[in-house]
């Protein structure tokens, strides 16, 4: 495995690397750090970034790098849309009969709040992308459909690890959700929204740059 100054990102010699005391050091600007903060760097070796899969691309310029998968979700759509509709439905009806219906303020408000998770939910499972640029050492995370999303910036000179934390809800009924975590200096997660074949590709590109000092 090839591991890189988190600092100033050069090649860390094997000779510079005490992996029984968990110590590296770069010697160009004598930065000592843990090599098991590493470990969560490593990548398949058949791995190939150059190869994504369907739903997933990579692009590389001399001034830019993107990695993106789409957050389609096959069939999504035809139950969440008619979800959506019930429930705007459901508020005409309130509205039409407000001054018959007990707590019907209430009322619109959850349905309401259903009704644009649903919205945004057969959207992202339809059209939606997440997409990493990094350019000049800075880096963004796009989430959300076409331009608009939420967008979040880090440094990517800053990033020492990359891995997929898994949160596991209290009710044992509800999925586990897995993310790309990047940590260093700040943490950021995302990706929560992609499948697993996506979520793998995205993650290991990550890695792939990172190692490869990019």
């Amino acid at each position: 495995m090839n591991i890189y100054c988190p600092k100033c990102q050069k090649k860390i010699r094997f000779e510079d690397m005490n992996v029984a005391q968990d110590a590296a050091m770069c010697k160009p600007c004598n930065y000592v750090f843990k090599v098991s903060d590493f470990a969560c760097n490593t990548i398949p070796r058949d791995f190939n970034p150059n190869s994504p899969p369907a739903g997933t691309w990579f692009n590389k310029t001399h001034d830019e790098i993107v990695i993106g998968a789409s957050t389609r979700v096959s069939g999504a759509a035809f139950y969440l849309v008619p979800s959506m509709l019930v429930c705007i439905g459901f508020i005409f009806k309130v509205i039409k009969d407000y001054e018959f219906i007990h707590d019907a303020t209430l009322a619109l408000v959850i349905l309401t709040i259903m009704s644009i998770y649903l919205a945004i939910s057969s959207l992202m499972t339809s059209f939606g992308k997440v997409e990493v640029r990094i350019r000049n050492g800075i880096g963004t995370v796009f989430t959300g459909v076409g331009k608009t999303g939420w967008t979040r910036k880090f440094n990517w000179n800053e990033i020492d690890r990359i891995y997929e934390h898994l949160t596991t809800p209290a009710d044992s009924s509800l999925k586990i959700v897995h993310e790309i975590v990047m940590d260093g200096k700040s943490w950021l997660a995302f990706g929560a929204s992609l499948d697993d074949s996506n979520r793998y590709y995205v993650l290991n590109t990550l890695k792939y740059l990172k190692l490869e000092g990019e």
